[in-house]
């Protein structure tokens, strides 16, 4: 995927709310299944990390996006404090 497509990704995102907000239970196997479900659907989705949870676990916010896409075989556009947005062709 080029800039170009990022950049427009990333501004279409910024109208949607976040699908999924990930609180201190986790990214479980339900939350990935939920997550892949949306992007089936949706192509694009936007998911909310909560400081808890953030602050909880031993990734940064980067790593936790990063695992995130590879869990859902999507790929990362953005990722923004503690907003993340993947996008499933």
């Amino acid at each position: 995927m080029n800039a170009e497509d990022k950049k427009k990704f990333r501004s279409q995102a910024k109208n949607l709310r976040p699908f999924i907000i990930i609180s201190k239970s986790g990214i479980s196997d339900n939350v990935i299944e939920n997550i892949s479900k949306n992007l089936k659907a949706n192509k694009l989705t936007k998911i909310k990390l909560l400081k808890e949870y953030v602050d909880s676990v031993e990734q940064d916010k980067k790593e936790l996006a990063q695992m995130i896409a590879e869990k859902t075989k999507s790929e990362l556009i953005d990722q923004v404090g503690q907003m993340i947005v993947l996008y499933k062709r």
